[in-house]
């Protein structure tokens, strides 16, 4: 029996893919969390205490001659020590308050637009800012009254006094725009176009993609192995915990394959989950594969207890579709909020549609040979995620129905392909067909049916599509 034994090169690298791919994930827990920002403010506001205490210590006298002229230092040391005094108890009472907001907020948006929305909330930099700067604020005062007495000029240090009078008049500003952000924060407008903006740059980074190919492009030159159907040529690498795939470093799996001559298939996309023993990576051919390949196949894949926002694109489009469906629902009963998320989708599927770049399958090394097989998100799959959900609880709504109609009809100009078209019309269609089966009245049934006659007037030049249409 032989062991095998990495060498210190293999080793390295292992640390180097590990580490950047922990980074990667602690950035993205750090963002979402409400401690961070917080306690690096406070930490800093510790600091800033303690240096401008020395500054007052060492060059008190020639700070006051340079300010006091200006009337910026004329103030006597016990009323130094009450202005720090009101400033920490003030500024303790208004973080709880901005704490308590917070969190009603949180619960609102929870109820009303549903548990997957409230990361964004958590990710919101102002709300983290907001209650880090008060905190850190009533740390810095508490700081000086501790340590001010070491001073020699007074008991309370004037120059230090003085920030904490410019500290508290950027945080009553602060909480003014602080309240301006959270009655606008839990508006639909404001959170379906947050949402909408981050799903567009994801469809920015995603597509074209860096280790892809353009299927309409893929020519049958590009062609897989005559024996990579056979399941037994196959290794089989096996998830060895539970969770949903949170990131798959494309660049580290693509040049590993190159280097060790492999095709690596993967059946799932970031955001499944994933069950402790599935088949993670089927690996091709299974001889070449070493103990060295798989530790940097599974440093190279992050499994985690929550989705996130790194590469998971279909997290954004169901954040939108379930705002939409509690709008729907009886107990909201609200379709112009649904008729927003409607519009934000479209927008997204007319620029996935209008990419110069559509991803295969297939992606390739820098050597031009197949190295991956991957499951990407296409058109057709886009709008199925994206209104599948809509179309079935709404077609009793004849505005909802319509709407979507509306919708697949304003995206035809950005089609550029024959199938795209097929399936913008065929999703039409359905919603039609449903509507017909619906217990709608005649007026609410002739208002759907003429958003899909002008659907089908909008495709009537594709020729693809005329015998259909007609």
């Amino acid at each position: 029996m032989s062991i095998y034994c990495k060498n210190p090169l293999e080793k390295e690298k292992d640390k180097q893919i590990a580490m950047r791919n922990l980074i990667i994930e602690i950035v993205d827990r750090l963002s979402a969390s409400y401690w961070f920002i917080p306690i690096t403010l406070s930490v800093l506001a510790i600091i800033a205490a303690i240096f401008t205490l020395q500054l007052d210590i060492r060059y008190g006298d020639v700070l006051t001659e340079i300010l006091e002229p200006l009337g910026l230092l004329n103030i006597q040391a016990s009323d130094a020590r009450s202005v720090l005094t009101v400033v920490a108890s003030s500024m303790i009472t208004v973080a709880g308050t901005v704490f308590s907001l917070t969190m009603v907020v949180l619960t609102l948006a929870t109820q009303q637009y549903g548990p997957l929305v409230v990361s964004n909330f958590m990710r919101d930099r102002i709300n983290q800012f907001s209650l880090g700067a008060f905190v850190a604020t009533f740390i810095y005062c508490l700081i000086l009254l501790l340590g001010g007495g070491t001073a020699s000029t007074a008991s309370v240090p004037a120059f230090s006094g003085l920030i904490t009078v410019v500290l508290a008049m950027f945080n009553a500003f602060l909480l003014i725009y602080f309240i301006h952000h959270v009655s606008q924060s839990v508006q639909p407008n404001y959170i379906i176009n947050s949402i909408a903006s981050k799903l567009i740059s994801a469809l920015d980074e995603i597509f074209p993609a860096r280790v892809g190919i353009d299927s309409r492009e893929a020519s049958n030159e590009i062609t897989l192995p005559s024996d990579f159907e056979d399941m037994t040529r196959f290794y089989l690498m096996h998830s060895k915990q539970s969770g949903y795939l949170q990131f798959v470093d494309a660049d580290e799996i693509i040049k590993l394959a190159s280097e060790n001559d492999l095709i690596l298939k993967f059946d799932y996309r970031p955001g499944v989950y994933i069950i402790e023993g599935e088949i993670l990576v089927w690996v091709y051919p299974k001889e070449r594969v070493t103990g060295a390949v798989l530790d940097q196949l599974y440093q190279s894949i992050s499994l985690g207890a929550e989705r996130t926002l790194v590469q998971d694109s279909e997290l954004m489009i169901t954040q939108l579709e379930q705002i939409a469906l509690r709008a729907i629902s009886p107990a909201i009963n609200d379709p112009n909020t649904a008729s927003l998320c409607i519009d934000q989708l479209g927008t997204a599927l007319a620029k996935l549609a209008r990419k110069d770049q559509v991803p295969s399958a297939i992606r390739l090394g820098e050597d031009g040979h197949v190295r991956v097989v991957t499951d990407p998100l296409d058109f057709r799959e886009f709008l199925g995620t994206a209104f599948d959900e809509i179309r079935h609880h709404g077609v009793n709504d004849p505005m909802i129905a319509a709407h979507l109609l509306h919708t697949l009809e304003k995206i035809v100009p950005s089609l550029s392909i024959d199938n795209e078209r097929q399936y913008t019309y065929e999703y039409g269609a359905t919603i039609w067909q449903l509507c017909n089966e619906a217990p709608l009245k005649a007026p609410d049934l002739k208002r759907v049916a003429e958003r899909f006659e002008a659907l089908g007037r909008a495709l009537q030049d594709t020729p693809l599509l005329e015998s259909a249409i007609r």
